[in-house]
């Protein structure tokens, strides 16, 4: 069986001028968070 290639996000978070401060990249698991929500 082949194994899925886990799905990233690239979070980029903004100062007030719409410049780039801040980037954090995410990785989905299975794990389940606060009320059983991904």
């Amino acid at each position: 069986m082949g194994e899925m290639s886990p799905v990233r996000y690239e979070l980029v978070f903004s100062d007030d001028t719409g410049s780039p401060q801040d980037v954090v990249i995410v990785g989905r698991t299975s794990s389940k968070g606060p009320g059983g929500h991904p």
